[in-house]
């Protein structure tokens, strides 16, 4: 029976989802570096699973994939990157997330917490905008701050210094509840230097003091280092091509995910001869099912994002053949009624992927975007005026001009805009920094 990732609610979902399905739903939520740490995984943990060619340049065996990973430098253009580089510690914090088996929605909030740590670790966030924003109940939010906060180094998803040193504490210490006590309330007294009013304060020996100010100061106050996730080169990998080849779009999935596994049919008799060991046949059917059910998924992951790649082709056929410019609004509801699935499964397929195209490689999610319209009644996409504000600025690089100026000249294309939504395209506009602009065509009347 062919496996449905349709929801009707998110009720239904927690009721109805068989494991199977739940597996399915995992994978096609993953991006393509953090599938293949997951299936460097499995193979170790199912015998019967075995990766083709070597896992350590399956990357670059594909498709000729060297020529398709790419990472972003400050200077325009494209990098290829090391194939160690793609366990980064976000990615690896995100698979641990994506591999806990936790409920939908607080997978949902665990991942958004994921996006929103800074540089040292930390979630500054509020819980209160995030139910609000991603639709979730408290519960889900705390749940998946949760699960953020048992990931280790300890420490990560903290709101504060404080929360970060209490996580770190061990649950088992004989002191544990007195040194989290101490973090709350007195934590400049771990200098070194207030061992007596330690003493006093917690009717503790000075031995005692002197240990639990050196496990104190033996705590981590910022337990990773994300500083450079943003400004140093991020992994850019296209899991979809849309190209233009012989004035005809060509889609095609860069990497085929049930091609990468395949079952060891002779490992797979030898144990099976072993019919006198019923335990061992117990195993070996489990393993061998487990086996398959991994690669239908891996099949339905491919076959849907290919589904997605030709339904996007046709939606935005003018993009694809002449760039940004020309993308028409589009949400997901939109594409998931061209796909026949639920907008749950087309937010899974664009989630953290990547598509190349003839003027650069876009985050999959940034081909959603809002409306405007003209004076003449256009429908326009927010990512055409970004994309008309960029080859602004590339034509006047030594003028600085005004949001209210930017607002006019936008106004005598027929688009009417606020400044302040003037202000806030123009802080985003290092989304489209990556693009080949020499390649577009730009049309007269947005030659601004």
């Amino acid at each position: 029976m062919k496996q449905e990732l349709y929801m009707k609610s998110s009720q239904t979902f927690r009721q109805s989802l068989a494991p199977g399905v739940m597996h399915s739903i995992q994978l096609l939520t993953m991006p393509y570096v953090s599938l293949l740490p997951f299936l460097r995984k499995a193979v170790l943990e199912n015998p019967l699973l075995e990766i083709e060619g070597n896992p350590e340049e399956i990357s670059f065996s594909i498709h000729d994939m060297e020529d398709r990973v790419y990472s972003r430098t400050e200077s325009e253009g494209y990098q290829i990157r090391d194939p160690e580089s793609f366990e980064s510690e976000e990615e690896m914090i995100r698979l641990e997330i994506l591999m806990m088996k936790l409920e939908p929605d607080v997978q949902k909030a665990a991942l958004a917490i994921l996006e929103e740590l800074d540089e040292y670790g930390y979630w500054r966030g509020g819980k209160e905008e995030l139910c609000i924003r991603l639709g979730l109940s408290d519960e889900a939010v705390e749940k998946g701050k949760s699960a953020v906060q048992s990931i280790k180094p300890k420490g990560i998803g903290a709101k504060n210094l404080i929360e970060c040193l209490q996580l770190q504490v061990d649950e088992g210490l004989e002191d544990g509840g007195l040194i989290k006590k101490i973090i709350e309330e007195h934590l400049e007294w771990a200098d070194g230097r207030h061992q007596i009013q330690l003493q006093k304060e917690y009717k503790i020996s000075s031995e005692q003091a002197d240990g639990i100010v050196a496990y104190i100061r033996g705590l981590e106050p910022y337990p990773v280092n994300l500083e450079n996730r943003k400004a140093e080169a991020v992994l850019i990998y296209p899991e979809i091509s849309i190209l233009c080849r012989e004035d005809r779009l060509v889609c095609t999935l860069n990497v085929r995910a049930h091609e990468m596994l395949r079952v060891n049919e002779q490992y797979l008799k030898n144990l099976s001869e072993m019919r006198e060991d019923t335990e061992t046949v117990a195993y070996v059917r489990k393993c061998r099912s487990n086996a398959r059910e991994m690669i239908e998924n891996l099949k339905l992951r491919d076959q849907t994002l290919q589904n997605l790649a030709e339904c996007l082709a046709v939606f935005q056929e003018d993009f694809f053949r002449y760039g940004p410019l020309w993308l028409k609004p589009m949400t997901l509801k939109t594409l998931a009624q061209r796909m026949k699935i639920g907008i749950s499964t087309v937010s899974r397929c664009v989630q953290d992927k990547y598509i190349e195209t003839e003027f650069g490689i876009f985050p999959l999610k940034m081909l959603f975007s809002s409306c405007l319209t003209t004076e003449d009644g256009r429908e326009v996409s927010a990512m055409a005026v970004k994309a008309a504000l960029q080859i602004f600025y590339k034509k006047h690089k030594e003028e600085k001009f005004s949001d209210n100026r930017l607002a006019e000249l936008l106004e005598k294309q027929g688009i009417r805009i606020s400044r302040r939504t003037i202000n806030k395209y123009r802080n985003e506009r290092n989304e489209l920094r990556y693009v080949n602009w020499d390649k577009i065509r730009k049309d007269r009347n947005w030659d601004v």
